[in-house]
């Protein structure tokens, strides 16, 4: 039989039949695993006689089923880790290991075969009675209701998101950002339930029978799966009662359901950390054995999980051996892909780090006494302080240095120089000038009237720019079109008709020639005229261009025929 993730079917179900292939595929799946490095500083370990413990001061983790196991030392100073992630193994955790874990700050996760976290351990950085007392009142008070509101209004809105960028589905995303702007005017936290599940019925309604959302298996292995392992046919679980998700009969699904279960173990580490219960939740209602104020905080970050099991399926050709269909036909993830998924987790612990901290924030805002809102999972606080503190000892060493030039001699200026003036070696005192004054007020080109009249023609080009986006706003802008069509033609063009095709300057059109920047796509018409007469092109130029935003168009045959209203710079994470 095979451990923790290898085995076919738990072992007070009928065991399912194992082909050769089936054999062959866990040898390779075995080897494969335990030959993964640490990524990320996430440390997974599963198997047989799994031993976890300190040895000479340093963390041992010993794992691996039968010839394939492996040692792992990490000492104090170089370890790096942030979790110790344990998968549904057998063996043991020595107390040492646990405190040297706890000392260190490196969470430690036991999860059960399905992800589900059966220990979770972070060191508690916020301790205080106040603050889960509070936070047991959310769900009855003007607070809670708040919190409520922001939680579901960042899931609802991403899920539109993902809709419109995946799907390009404008109808449903816009239907979903509809639902996501109501959450603003709900006044009980049971409406809110009914928006959010209103809008998860249209978000994985979107999802339904597309092909992008069915995986592909491996050609050797698509006569042994089932049919609709190929397939997506909806969320619900058709072996759950009562509508659940739970008992995936589909890969993606169990894909999904393993991942929640990752971030929401990242989730009761997060609330352990900021100082609030877990399983007092405000938007879930409480029941026993469940974390619901975890299942809230993982609420926004939901999204983000689909988005990254999307890109799986799209980029990722998947293997038999990767999945097992126990005896009642739900779906099981198997190694190394439970050990690729368990990687991702400090991805999901940055993505909560923001939620749990404004969570506790707002709590702490509303209790009895003083709060100080720390920010142990962001930093925040400590970066802002940083940069408080920098920027003071920027601002005294500028004081500084410039009283000190006016009352010492000139010969000594330069032990105050931030660096010297390639043109006379004199002192330059100012971070934003290359040269000293002297030279800059002897320099004709930067006469104040110069200067002016610089400053004017730029800012007219601009406007002119912005005029003409304006007058285009269906247009779409794709640089690689540029670099593959016109810029490899622009090399033998001289620079004086760069400069009157593009109506810049000698340096921008030098920089356009040698690819260094992008010109403005309005001048790519006229570029491509010159380019054409340069070097006498007779074919077209054709190529489509695909923005994330806008629609797909082509290019006509002659770039020079094609009206400016096809071309725009826009802004892809708009």
């Amino acid at each position: 039989m095979r451990s923790a993730g290898y085995l076919s079917a738990p072992a007070s179900t009928t065991a399912l039949t194992l082909t050769p292939e089936d054999v062959t595929d866990s040898m390779v799946a075995l080897a494969e695993t335990y030959a993964r490095p640490d990524v990320a500083g996430v440390c997974v370990c599963d198997g047989f006689g799994v031993r976890v413990v300190v040895e000479r001061g340093a963390l041992e983790v010993h794992d691996g089923v039968g010839p394939y196991r492996r040692t792992r030392r990490y000492d104090r100073a170089t370890h790096g880790l942030r979790r110790l992630v344990i998968l549904n193994a057998a063996g043991a955790v020595s107390l040492d290991a646990l405190r040297w874990c706890h000392a260190l700050g490196v969470g430690v996760l036991v999860l059960g075969s399905d992800g589900t976290a059966q220990l979770a351990s972070t060191p508690r950085t916020t301790d205080d009675a106040r603050l889960r007392r509070t936070q047991a009142l959310a769900p009855f008070e003007p607070y809670g209701l708040d919190v409520a509101r922001w939680l579901m209004s960042r899931k609802i809105m991403g899920q539109g998101k993902l809709v419109l960028r995946r799907f390009g589905d404008s109808g449903t995303a816009e239907t979903i950002g509809e639902l996501a702007l109501a959450t603003e005017d709900v006044d009980t936290i049971d409406e809110l339930r009914q928006l959010e599940a209103s809008a998860a019925a249209l978000y994985f309604g979107a999802w339904s029978g597309r092909a992008e959302c069915a995986p592909t298996f491996a050609t050797k292995d698509r006569r042994r799966i089932p049919p609709h392992w190929s397939r997506y046919e909806g969320r619900r679980s058709v072996l759950a009662s009562a509508a659940s998700n739970r008992k995936a009969e589909r890969p993606v699904n169990a894909m999904l359901n393993y991942l929640y279960s990752l971030v929401e173990a990242e989730a009761i580490l997060a609330c352990q950390t900021v100082g609030i219960d877990p399983g007092l939740g405000i938007v879930h209602a409480d029941a026993k054995g469940r974390q619901s104020l975890a299942l809230d905080l993982m609420e926004p970050v939901r999204p983000e999980v689909d988005g990254f099991v999307l890109d799986m399926v799209e980029r990722r050709t998947f293997r038999k051996a990767e999945f097992t269909e126990t005896s009642d036909g739900h779906v099981r993830l198997l190694a190394p892909l439970t050990h690729e998924l368990a990687e991702t987790m400090p991805q999901w612990a940055k993505s909560l780090g923001p939620i749990a901290e404004h969570v506790a924030h707002v709590l702490g805002k509303a209790m009895d006494g003083s709060y100080s809102a720390a920010t142990p999972l962001t930093s925040r606080r400590h970066r802002d302080a940083q940069a408080i503190v920098k920027a003071r000892k920027v601002e005294a060493t500028r004081r500084a240095a410039a009283g000190r030039i006016l009352q010492r001699p000139a010969a000594q200026a330069a032990a105050l120089a931030l660096w010297t003036c390639p043109d006379c070696g004199g002192a330059v005192t100012n971070p934003r000038h290359v040269r000293c004054e002297a030279c800059i007020a002897a320099d004709p080109a930067q006469a104040p009237e110069i200067r002016g009249r610089r400053g004017a023609s730029i800012a007219t080009r601009k406007r002119a720019l912005t005029e003409w986006d304006k007058a285009n706003p269906d247009s779409v802008y794709d640089p690689e079109l540029f670099r593959r069509e016109i810029l490899p033609r622009l090399g033998t063009v001289p620079l004086a008709e760069i400069m009157d095709a593009a109506s810049c300057s000698k340096a921008s059109a030098s920089d356009y020639r040698r690819g260094k920047r992008t010109p403005h796509v309005s001048t790519w018409g006229a570029l491509a005229a010159l380019a054409r007469s340069r070097d006498g092109l007779s074919q077209p130029l054709k190529a489509p261009i695909q923005m994330p935003w806008g629609p797909r168009v082509t290019i006509a045959p002659d770039l020079t025929d094609v009206p400016s209203s096809q071309w725009k710079p826009e802004d892809a994470n708009r």
